[in-house]
């Protein structure tokens, strides 16, 4: 902390307050010790050559004392400063008498040392007794003796020269002690401000932090009602999309309610896209997480965005010289950019200036403020821009400044999740008529560079088959679609609705169990812990998880261990028999499952 400038005096003094009195005392003391003694030399001479014997006796006892002042410090500090003050008050007085009305210097700088070193209240009573000494004196002086005028060797070269001392005496113990004492007072109040200041800074980042916070519940609680809407929605659109495709089947392609259970069909898929997006939102994705090169992605994604813009509207990108290196998935970064884009179109209806830049560097984690390593992705329009109440809402679910036919209001949350479930974090800097920029931070990676997988699908002349299948759904509907569709297939299908009905029924079951096709969350036992038991009891069993809550319930689950595949709902019967058939006709050993990442 930077302390102001203050006088040498200053550092004499110690800012506690019950040390203070006694540096000042200690700093009096010294300086009248020393400047009373060149004073008294020429005093006490004067003086016995005009037959002043009890100025000499006055001075020599008062120096006298100031030295033994000075030199006994282990007397308390009170007492000193008592006797260092009535040092002063003698002097005044005696020489008040004895020289006339010019010595009543002493009798002022009594007063202020009385104040300096006792205290207010001695202060006063110090000024009044200077008072009460000067009208006594001046009452006396009516009758006085003619000792009491002011002699004539005052007005002498040697008697001014005298008076010139005593006075620089006074006036330099007077100034050092006050120069002291505000010095003193200007390096505290220079502390106090800094710490006003220092306080008020660490009040403001508490107040951003705290407000970071309550953001992040907020999104958070946000979040985790998407989620759980996201799965209700994809266990019930599992059975629209199951009947839908089983209804659509038989029926010629002329037949008039093929399409209309088609639009059905479709109506279910689009809906399927928007629980997609609320488990984006709320980072219950499934990832496939790569090292990989932003600067590639941005590049990759450069022809696309193209496409998506106006030709009014110029597109700049600037990606950083060396490799942007994260740990992320290409297909969701590539969504990111996608959406911000066409957020930035969609703000610039009259065109504008589109920019997408990327850079790496040494930033502060917004969350813990600690130095990390970042990959910067920047996107920034000089659209409409945002006022204080959008920005705070940008990133909810279904909040659109938009003509509803325009867009849903799940762009801008899908950029959020896929950001936070990367690891990574994202703000928006915005006013009403200077455009938007977007600044999303991701960790840098220090591992090689990777191609993002790709699934590979095993040949499949059919996918009928007889084997068995145990199937453990909770939701008795989703159960019975899909049941139905594998028994369509050809498959004999056992059913169960939670983990130990599942166990009984493997048990009762002579035949061979090749395939568990199980829910992962399930009330009392968990999909995982199923599956671990009969594989145990079964050894050559495969296991086919299907689940709506995709990655925040696997992850909590631990399901995603090798040899493990996972189907997320919403379930088409394609889908569900074509991986089936994958998952059992492929080759013994560990495979390499699916895996999520936790943010």
């Amino acid at each position: 902390m930077t302390e102001p400038r203050s006088p040498a005096a200053g550092r004499w003094l110690a800012l506690a307050p019950e040390a203070w009195r006694g540096d000042l005392l200690r700093v009096v003391l010294r300086v009248t010790a020393i400047l009373g003694g060149l004073v008294c030399i020429p005093s006490v001479y004067l003086s016995v050559q005009e037959g002043l014997y009890g100025i000499v006796v006055l001075d020599t006892v008062s120096l006298a004392v100031v030295l033994a002042l000075s030199f006994f410090d282990r007397l308390p500090d009170r007492l000193r400063a008592v006797g260092a003050c009535l040092v002063y008050y003698v002097l005044g007085a005696g020489l008040l008498v004895g020289v006339g009305s010019i010595s009543q210097m002493y009798l002022f700088g009594f007063s202020i040392l009385t104040t300096l070193l006792l205290g207010f209240r001695p202060g006063l009573a110090s000024a009044a007794l200077n008072a009460a000494t000067l009208l006594a004196i001046g009452w006396l002086s009516i009758a006085a003796p003619p000792e009491m005028v002011v002699p004539r060797w005052i007005y002498s070269i040697q008697g001014w020269t005298l008076i010139t001392l005593n006075f620089a005496m006074v006036n330099v113990s007077l100034v050092l002690a006050l120069g002291a004492v505000v010095s003193a007072l200007e390096t505290a109040l220079g502390r106090a401000l800094e710490e006003v200041r220092d306080r008020k800074l660490a009040e403001a980042r508490r107040d951003a932090l705290e407000e970071q916070l309550r953001q992040a519940q907020k999104m958070e609680a946000i979040g985790n009602l998407a989620g759980g809407v996201a799965h209700d929605f994809n266990n019930l659109l599992s059975v629209i999309l199951g009947y839908a495709d089983m209804l659509i089947e038989p029926l010629d392609p002329e037949d008039p309610a093929r399409a209309d259970l088609q639009e059905i069909r479709n109506a279910g898929q689009r809906a399927a896209a928007l629980t997609s997006q609320l488990l984006a939102f709320s980072r219950k994705q499934i990832l496939q997480p790569v090292v990989l090169d932003l600067n590639e992605v941005v590049r990759g994604v450069q022809r696309l965005v193209g496409r998506l813009l106006p030709e009014d509207i110029a597109l700049t990108i600037a990606t950083c010289p060396d490799e942007a290196r994260i740990h992320a998935d290409a297909g969701q970064i590539e969504q990111v950019l996608v959406n911000l884009v066409i957020n930035a179109r969609d703000a610039m209806p009259n065109g504008g200036r589109l920019s997408i830049a990327t850079a790496n560097g040494v930033l502060r984690d917004p969350g813990s403020g600690a130095p990390a390593t970042w990959v910067e992705l920047r996107v920034t329009d000089s659209g409409v821009g945002m006022d204080r109440a959008t920005r705070e809402r940008a990133f909810e679910p279904f909040f659109t400044t938009k003509d509803k036919s325009k867009g849903t209001g799940l762009g801008l949350s899908t950029v959020y999740g896929i950001v936070q479930q990367s690891g990574g974090h994202v703000d928006v800097e915005s006013e009403p008529g200077h455009g938007t920029t977007f600044r999303i931070l991701l960790p840098h990676s220090e591992g090689a560079l990777e191609v993002s997988p790709v699934r590979a699908n095993l040949p499949i002349p059919s996918a009928r088959g007889t084997e068995t299948i145990l199937l453990v759904e909770d939701e008795a509907q989703v159960r019975k679609i899909l049941g139905n569709i594998l028994r369509k297939q050809g498959y004999d299908v056992l059913e169960a609705d939670c983990g130990p009905e599942a166990l009984l029924r493997a048990a009762q079951s002579d035949a061979e169990i090749h395939l568990l096709v199980t829910d992962v969350v399930m009330p009392g036992m968990s999909g995982r812990t199923l599956a671990e038991q009969l594989v145990a009891l079964r050894p050559g069993l495969r296991v086919l998880f299907v689940s709506g809550y995709t990655e925040d319930a696997i992850l909590r689950q631990g399901v995603l261990f090798g040899g493990i595949e996972l189907l997320p709902k919403p379930i088409v019967p394609d889908a569900l028999v074509q991986r089936v058939r994958q998952v059992l006709d492929a080759p013994p050993g560990p495979r390499t499952a699916l895996r999520a990442v936790d943010t």
